[in-house]
């Protein structure tokens, strides 16, 4: 906190502010850092744990585990193209609310996932993650850059890119602790349970019974994860509600 203070006493007495306070005067601005801290965090429980379901859960092999999760790189600049002609016709609000009930969509159906779900059902709800990714970080980008005065635009673009990299490291720790946690409180005598199901070689050589046991109890626990990711989500929507019912050639 103290070095946020001083952060912010040097930046008012700055020539030429890493952080132009300016930035954080616009509602709209500080409405795209957060939404894509946001989306950051909420890109964690998919890009981390989706794969670890894949391997752990399912046994599926790690070139299905990419494959399924492509489908998020492939949702995302699909979705990214569509955005700039969708704010062209209605607002940034409506295109970034759009995205935002995708994301949430996307996030909900990692819950429906099971042991014996297949791999194009998980390929399906990282697509549906990646077109909200791509259509709710597009808006917020391009409702920044052109609100934002061309002198401070370079700034404000990175600052957007910063807050997309904050939030996935945020994510990671608030959603790998959650693993953690539930792990240490349903399997606290297993020795890295969740290493032991992912290794193809270490898995064969458990014991059907405890293997079967290891699996619904990690299983249980990434739902958790995925619930939290759920909830991050959620906080999207609000974001959306904060843009403009403008166009961007209203601006």
């Amino acid at each position: 906190m103290i070095a946020g203070w001083r952060l912010k006493h040097h930046e008012q007495r700055a020539a030429a502010p890493l952080f132009p306070l300016a930035i954080w005067r616009s509602r709209l601005i500080v409405a795209g850092n957060a939404g894509n801290l946001i989306i950051g965090a909420t890109m964690m429980g998919i890009s981390a744990f989706l794969p670890t379901w894949i391997q752990g859960i399912t046994g599926g092999t790690p070139l299905q585990a990419g494959s399924a999760l492509a489908m998020m790189s492939i949702g995302w600049p699909l979705a990214s193209t569509l955005s700039g002609r969708l704010m062209l016709v209605t607002s940034y609000r409506f295109t970034a609310q759009l995205g935002a009930f995708l994301l949430i969509a996307g996030s909900a159906l990692l819950l429906l996932l099971r042991a014996d779900s297949s791999i194009m059902q998980a390929g399906m709800t990282a697509f549906v993650i990646g077109t909200g990714m791509g259509m709710t970080s597009t808006t917020f980008l391009v409702s920044v850059q052109n609100h934002a005065h061309y002198e401070i635009r370079g700034i404000c673009t990175a600052s957007i890119m910063f807050s997309r990299m904050l939030g996935s490291a945020i994510g990671t720790a608030i959603m790998g602790a959650v693993l953690n946690l539930n792990l240490a409180l349903r399997l606290p005598e297993a020795r890295d349970p969740m290493q032991k199901i992912m290794s193809h070689e270490t898995r064969e050589a458990l014991p059907a019974d405890r293997l079967e046991y290891w699996t619904g109890q990690i299983a249980t626990s990434l739902h958790w994860v995925f619930v939290v990711a759920l909830l991050i989500a959620l906080l999207t929507l609000w974001v959306a509600w904060l843009m403009p019912r403008q166009r961007p050639e209203a601006e």
